[in-house]
């Protein structure tokens, strides 16, 4: 019962949260841009998830003060401290990509600029990204080989979904899918788990009707909860796996390719659709 609550309530709790910060963030946001169709929706929506996450950290947090003796509650609530560093940090990092932006996208275009010594505002979330990633997992690392692979992991998965948010609901979609067989694993990541999935299940019907953007705070942080759950629940081989295919879909995504390969396969496809406005 104690397993079951110790991931229901954070999603619920999540859910609600998230919903009501969506809710605020579409009639009071202050940054509006203009989406892949020419419509001005309300950006920095990425807050909401974030915030619905913090809130269901801190319930756990308060669990494990009321029941200091539960060994459940305490692995749980000592776990949700990596996945709220990951989460807020990326978010905020996001969030300044949000605000100072420059023309280019991707990567490459970044690492182009900073190696002609224009730094973009891109270039700054990468490298403050990776420091980030590997204070992260540091604490958790057995080798500096391992330390390494695992901060790869949470920049990598931070930064594709980054890469996703280029249409309406497509960063949240891929975060679902993420997320169900990483909450099925169980053990004490499942409340945060559960919490990023109740967040962003409340934030996809925003996003989906074009009211609010996810935006780089939002995909970001989300994509470094995947990233850190991946880190947090995966073996040996699954973690070189994972780190194989980051690379990989980075190689392939950065620049209109991804959408391209999205739109040629057709479940794929079928699912990136699912639910957005008629075009």
């Amino acid at each position: 019962m104690t397993v079951v609550l110790l991931s229901l309530v954070p999603a619920l709790v999540a859910f609600a949260v998230t919903a009501r910060t969506a809710r605020f963030v579409g009639r009071s946001a202050p940054l509006r841009r203009s989406n892949y169709r020419g419509i001005e929706v309300a950006a920095g929506g990425g807050i909401a998830p974030l915030a619905g996450l913090t809130v269901a950290a801190g319930l756990v947090a308060l669990a494990h003060a009321v029941a200091p003796g539960s060994p459940r509650v305490a692995a749980a609530a000592l776990v949700d401290t990596a996945f709220l560093q990951a989460a807020l940090g990326f978010g905020l990092l996001g969030l300044w990509d949000d605000l100072a932006a420059g023309p280019g996208r991707g990567w490459r275009a970044h690492l182009v600029a900073l190696a002609r010594g224009r730094p973009e505002s891109g270039a700054i979330k990468l490298g403050a990204g990776a420091a980030l990633a590997v204070a992260i997992v540091a604490p958790y690392g057995r080798s500096l080989g391992w330390i390494l692979a695992d901060a790869a992991i949470v920049a990598l998965s931070a930064n594709l979904f980054n890469l996703l948010d280029v249409r309406p609901g497509r960063a949240g979609k891929f975060t679902v899918l993420a997320a169900v067989p990483l909450l099925a694993v169980g053990g004490p990541t499942a409340p945060a788990i559960a919490a990023a999935l109740g967040g962003t299940l409340a934030f996809l019907p925003f996003d989906l009707r074009e009211r609010v953007m996810l935006g780089d705070a939002g995909a970001n942080g989300l994509g470094a909860i995947i990233g850190v759950a991946t880190v947090a629940v995966g073996s040996d081989t699954a973690r070189l796996v994972a780190l194989g295919l980051l690379a990989i879909l980075h190689v392939v995504a950065d620049g209109p390719s991804l959408s391209r390969g999205i739109g040629a396969i057709r479940p794929l496809r079928a699912l990136d659709r699912a639910g957005r406005l008629a075009e």
